[in-house]
């Protein structure tokens, strides 16, 4: 699903909640539209669009729909988000711009909003080019951040005569009037002395920002300066309170200085400030306290770390570190946690340079998502004092080796997610729960059968029944063999294994789950067993190198999207008499692949929606099972043609259908096995 259809779901929920109506779309010159009513009162809004604007775009004031004129007074939740446009004329008739109505429009280096707009959406100009915005006297309504992440934004102005905002002093900034909140800033910005309140978003990703004068505030709201790279130097001498991630990724900033006035700290306040070398809090500050200048922030009832930086030294009575507490602190190699800690939360993501941890028997619990994105990460030791291995390890990509002790009961479905170095898997001999059968480099669960997570180097048991949710999820693997002994598959399986080229999969299951091979991009061919009756939603989406699909006569349904972006698919075989229904989306590359449907089934093929519009429909060729070679006879030459399809060398005359001599929908050391039998018999 993209952006803008995702976007245009949400829409149609959230209007369900509103006091807004709107019906049918019409297109007029280029530009969607619905009627809306508000209050009784009809009138145009513009809504979202297919395809993608540049250059100038005009909306007028007017349009007519069914004969009638409708004034335009909305345009809606992101309309033009992420189009090219350059430039815009906004109607005089224009009341509401909708969040995200131009969000991600980089080429829109300016706006001018007409004098009858009064409300303004979140996020409405986030993301473009805008050099200057102006707010007219007639707004009322200003939703957070709705002009974040704008480089070029210098200048922000709001007209005298505004009755709720004002830009003091000529500070330009937006402020709410009433409680001197300060809502939107920009590069220029300079705080007013009266302000007391920073709001949420209010400076995100403003990269050419580098001081602020926070003296004088005393509430600083959530991503208040998320992102502001080049911010070196902050004064927090009235604060008492920083909500969730107001600092994270400043990455210039190199010290930070609590008040003793301070007495609410958010989490991940300081996630990612990756210059960070200096963290001093104030001996009376009572709630927080660096002791023993260790450079971090601890609250102090709980002995919970809760920021640290490159020179933190681990106090040796802390006990807990917090969630973000050291995320994107790239300066760290190493770390010895000491003793007495027995929590750590999602404390050390994205520490890319972070090469060894060694985490005490007194740690009883990680929690998932700990050491996400730690890219220098080879190996790991799981203490011995957790029983729960959470997803940890998100995308540690040169992590190469884990061994899950006899302690560890809990293994989440995605503990090696995106782990795609990942080569050996051990479970210790003696664990009750799991096992790692015949040096298979997976993690089974004993009872049930259940491969629960995988690398790139497993070789799946013969009795293995289950491949469980996200298994391989990233991993490295090359090709996969799953036994007949399989009986289901979960969701996501295989999503993202973009090393994966060849699949044999089980002739025992009938259902291929949602994702299951979604972004296995060096896939190249698919063959559905027979048996298999659905194949869900986006099961084989952008798997961009697949070239050959064969489908089983058992198929009876398709999920939405199932080899949506495939965009290189070159032929289908259908082995279905009747075609199932199918969206405009299955096969995306269908105008130029070639369908292969059985004998005599041509015309239904043609008559039915979407399988009509395959650019060549032909007739499967009769063939004889064991005729590998397609001569008409099964022979040795057959025998030796399989062999060599076996060792990935198939000779140009191949037929994959007939080398199947077994029809369980795969060619391996079982048809070899048949069509040397048919060979023995043929010659009693």
């Amino acid at each position: 699903m993209t952006t803008k259809q995702l976007k245009t779901m949400l829409i149609a929920v959230l209007l369900s909640f509103t006091g807004i109506t709107s019906a049918q779309e019409y297109t007029i010159d280029g530009l969607c539209y619905s009627i809306i009513e508000t209050d009784g009162v009809k009138s145009a809004q513009v809504e979202q669009h297919s395809g993608t604007f540049s250059g100038h775009i005009n909306i007028p004031s007017t349009v007519k729909i069914e004969g009638v004129d409708y004034s335009v007074t909305s345009i809606a939740w992101y309309a033009f988000g992420g189009d090219e446009i350059s430039s815009v004329s906004l109607p005089n008739t224009l009341v509401n711009i909708g969040g995200e109505a131009f969000v991600g429009c980089k080429n829109l280096t300016s706006i001018s909003i007409p004098s009858s707009v009064t409300t303004i959406g979140s996020s409405a100009f986030s993301g473009t080019g805008i050099s200057s915005l102006i707010i007219p006297k007639s707004v009322t309504s200003i939703d957070d951040d709705i002009a974040s992440s704008c480089p070029n934004l210098t200048s922000i102005v709001v007209e005298s005569g505004n009755k709720v905002y004002d830009s003091r002093n000529n500070c330009n900034a937006i402020i709410l009037t009433d409680n001197s909140q300060l809502i939107q800033g920009c590069n220029s910005t300079v705080i007013p002395s009266d302000i007391s309140y920073i709001g949420s978003a209010a400076f995100y990703e403003c990269t050419g920002l580098t001081y602020v004068d926070l003296s004088n505030v005393f509430w600083i709201d959530r991503w208040a300066f998320y992102g502001c790279e080049n911010l070196c130097d902050i004064s927090l001498d009235n604060a008492s309170s920083i909500d969730d991630k107001a600092f994270q990724n400043c990455k210039s900033l190199t010290s930070v200085y609590i008040p003793a006035k301070l007495t609410t700290i958010g989490k991940g306040v300081f996630a990612g400030c990756s210059g960070l070398t200096s963290i001093t809090v104030n001996p009376s500050n009572k709630y927080y306290d660096s002791r023993g200048d260790c450079n971090a922030i601890i609250y102090t009832t709980k002995n919970r770390l809760i920021a640290g930086c490159v020179n933190t030294v681990f106090p040796s009575d802390i006990t807990e570190i917090d969630d973000y507490a050291f995320e994107g602190c790239t300066g760290l190699t190493d770390i010895v946690i000491p003793e007495n800690i027995t929590e750590i939360g999602t404390a050390f993501a994205y520490c890319t340079n972070l090469q060894y941890i060694d985490i005490p028997s007194s740690v009883t619990n990680i929690d998932g998502g700990a050491f996400e994105g730690c890219t220098s990460l080879r190996t790991f030791t799981i203490p011995s004092g957790i029983t729960k291995l959470n997803s940890l390890f998100t995308d540690c990509i040169n992590l190469e080796k884990i061994v899950i002790p006899n302690n560890i009961t809990y293994v989440s479905n995605n503990a090696f997610r995106g782990c795609a170095n990942l080569k050996s898997v051990i479970v210790e001999s003696g664990n009750t729960v799991y096992d790692s059968r015949n040096n298979c480099n997976a993690v089974i669960e004993t009872a049930t059968n259940k491969l629960i997570a995988g690398c790139s180097t497993t070789i799946i048991p013969e009795d293995v029944t289950e491949i469980g949710s996200r298994a391989f999820y990233g991993s490295g693997i090359t090709s996969v063999a799953i036994p007949n002994s399989v009986i289901k598959i979960g969701e996501r399986a295989f999503e993202e294994c973009k090393s994966l080229t060849s699949v044999s999969l089980s002739s025992s299951i009938t259902e291929i789950p949602d994702g299951c091979f979604s972004y296995c991009s060096s896939l190249k061919e698919i063959s559905i067993p027979e048996g298999v009756t659905f194949i869900n939603n986006i099961a084989f989406s952008s798997c961009t190198s697949l070239k050959k699909v064969s489908l089983p006569s058992t198929l009876t349904k398709f999920g939405r999207r199932v080899f949506s972006l495939s965009d290189n698919i070159e032929t289908v075989t259908a082995g279905m008499t009747t075609p199932p229904s199918i969206d405009d989306r299955t096969f995306s590359s269908r105008a130029t692949a070639t369908l292969y449907v059985p004998s005599g089934c041509i015309p239904a093929y043609q008559a039915a929606d979407y399988w009509k519009e395959f650019g060549t429909i032909l007739e499967q060729a009769a063939y004889i099972a064991g005729d590998a070679n397609g001569d008409g006879s099964i022979t040795v030459a057959d025998y030796i043609a399989i062999a060599h399809y076996i060792m990935g060398n198939p000779p140009a005359n191949f037929n994959e259908k007939a080398a199947d001599a077994n029809g369980d929908g795969q060619i391996n050391v079982a048809d070899y096995i048949a069509v040397a039998h048919i060979i023995m018999n043929n010659n009693q």
